[in-house]
Formats: C-alpha cells, structure tokens, sequence
C-alpha cells in the first residue's frame, strides 16, 4: 500500500502501490455531526447487520460492507478492497483490520 491520503473528515485511503484500484479506506469520525451523516450515508445503503465477532462487540456491517464500530473514541469504519473478491468476501480483512487498530 502506498502513503495514505486524507479523503475527508476523519477518513484516509491507503491505496495500492502498484494498482491504484486496491485500497483499504479508514475512518475515525469524532464530530457529532460526521457520525451522523456517517450512519444516514449507512442507512441509505441498506440495512445494517451486527459482526457476529466477541471481540468486536457492537460492530456493525452496512449494506455496502463497511465495518464499523461506535466507541468512546468515535466511530470507526474499515472497508477493505486489495483483491478481485467483493467487498463482502473481504469483509474477514476489515475485521482483522480494525481488530488490530483497535490495539493501538
């Protein structure tokens, strides 16, 4: 993955050195107000399902396979795309993704 790139508000893309098409996007949204459009953005894509994960517990899975989680913190949100699967088959590399960020 190449250098990051701030995208927007709390969010950078990491794109892939060698294919601009892969990327790993981040965010930690702490206004109030980029939660909120956060999850409306969330609900328009479709109804979200809670990550069967005890490690991750009240982690939830948007309709466009966005992982997130709402902490005291903030909101942080993972979608991983560094192969030809789909955004949901990837779906186990945001979990390991934000398992570990959350270390940091």
């Amino acid at each position: 993955m190449d250098l990051g790139q701030v995208t927007g508000s709390g969010t950078c893309e990491f794109m892939g050195l060698n294919d601009q098409s892969r990327s790993v996007i981040l965010s930690l949204l702490t206004d109030p107000d980029d939660q909120a459009s956060f999850l409306d953005v969330q609900a328009s894509m479709g109804v979200a399902v809670a990550l069967d994960d005890p490690e991750l517990v009240g982690a939830m899975v948007g309709g466009n396979s966005v992982l997130y989680l709402t902490t005291a913190k903030g909101l942080y949100s993972v979608q991983t795309m560094v192969n030809d699967t789909t955004p949901a088959e990837q779906l186990p590399l945001s979990i390991a993704v934000l398992k570990q960020w959350l270390t940091l």
